[in-house]
């Protein structure tokens, strides 16, 4: 069983990973649940999409504006995960992209402009319960993974003190950019505008507010170079 189970990753992926000490039961579960998520996977996405490839969907999920998302093959959708280009000019995902449950992607923010787009790399992994706002352009790399809880904001609305409410206000978008071979920790927060370089490390719980350099490990509320990666 896990022999098998091994192979059949090493298909889907085209990556020479290795598994883990797993119980016979653990294994069969976990083959079975794959299973159930590949079957609802062909029938939302090679059916009613059109597509080749192989998709893994949970329960529950919603995709709204699947005419502008582009899934490439490879890709695991969790449970109960939002993911909606209304308002949106594309989104589009790489090879091997993974999002786990009750994470939300959502373009939609107000009717008074419409919204950027999502480029997203190959081999990217998002964790459960992220948010990501995609009001302008949000670009992500290769190889870059989240932690849960990891939110990505790409707008902030003016603050003048005048006759208008800040809810009013003049809505502005600053683009966010994330490099390859990223990793953010657990329930960091990335705030508009912000470039974070390759080979970076965002400690868990960190607010990323100006923008990080490559190969470093920023820490802190606000973000603060930590030290530098060899």
């Amino acid at each position: 069983m896990k022999s098998l189970i091994l192979k059949i990753v090493r298909i889907i992926r085209k990556e020479d990973i290795k598994l883990g000490n797993f119980s016979g039961r653990d294994l069969i579960r976990i083959l079975f649940w794959r299973i159930i998520c590949l079957i609802r996977g062909f029938f939302l996405f090679n059916i009613l999409s059109l597509r080749k490839g192989i998709f893994f969907v949970g329960s529950g999920t919603n995709i709204k504006g699947r005419e502008k998302i582009i899934f490439n093959s490879s890709t695991t959708i969790g449970s109960r995960v939002k993911i909606s280009a209304i308002g949106s000019k594309r989104f589009e995902f790489g090879k091997n992209f993974s999002i786990r449950d009750l994470t939300i992607i959502d373009a939609f923010g107000s009717i008074k402009k419409d919204s950027g787009q999502l480029f997203v790399g190959n081999n990217v992994g998002i964790s459960e319960n992220c948010y990501f706002a995609i009001r302008g352009n949000l670009t992500i790399g290769n190889d870059v993974i989240f932690g849960p809880g990891v939110k990505v904001f790409t707008e902030n609305h003016s603050m003048e003190i005048n006759e208008l409410p800040f809810r009013l206000q003049e809505e502005i978008r600053s683009n966010v950019v994330i490099g390859n071979n990223v990793w953010i920790g657990a329930g960091a927060f990335i705030l508009p505008g912000v470039i974070i370089g390759d080979n970076a490390v965002i400690a868990a719980g960190s607010v990323v507010n100006r923008s990080v350099e490559s190969g470093t490990i920023v820490g802190g509320v606000p973000a603060k170079f930590l030290k530098s990666l060899k």
